[in-house]
């Protein structure tokens, strides 16, 4: 049950990325992609392998269940909402609701993996997840406006 609730989250998230507009260049979604990935598993790595806060199931359906979300959700998730984000006017409220968006749907994720036990917390409290998402994001974003200026630099974008 817990691959086929990560399956279809990762597709709804695939389906709603790539209906949606795009304000990035590919080789900026390529690198935030990259970046996202590497980032969120590293961030997972040290969390459950190194410090031992999360207990993961040792059924083979809940580690792909895992994987999928680590690999695919979150960072497709954050890259979308970048996307988003920076097609976005300079609107207070506008970024305001995207960011409750943002975090409602990782949550969402979170709470039906937690809850069909493909992992579980020891010691550990929502709020830091949100703060690696969020911190997480920000350094992407940052990442990706000066490889913007690069591109431009470059005159790959115009």
């Amino acid at each position: 049950m817990s691959l086929t609730i990560a399956s279809c989250l990762t597709m709804l998230v695939i389906i709603a990325f790539f209906t949606t507009k795009r304000f990035l260049h590919p080789f900026e979604q390529l690198l935030i992609f990259f970046l996202l990935v590497f980032g969120y598993t590293s961030f997972v790595s040290i969390v459950y392998v190194n410090l031992g806060l999360w207990e993961l199931s040792q059924r083979v359906q809940d580690v792909v269940a895992f994987r999928l979300n680590g690999l695919v959700y979150v960072p497709l998730t954050i890259l979308w909402f970048i996307g988003l984000w920076r097609g976005a006017a300079r609107n207070f409220f506008r970024y305001g609701v995207l960011l409750g968006c943002f975090l409602i749907l990782l949550y969402s994720g979170d709470y039906l993996l937690r809850l069909y036990g493909v992992y579980q917390y020891h010691e550990w409290n929502h709020m830091i997840l949100g703060t690696a998402w969020i911190s997480l994001f920000a350094i992407t974003l940052l990442v990706q406006h000066f490889f913007r200026l690069l591109l431009k630099k470059e005159r790959i974008l115009l």
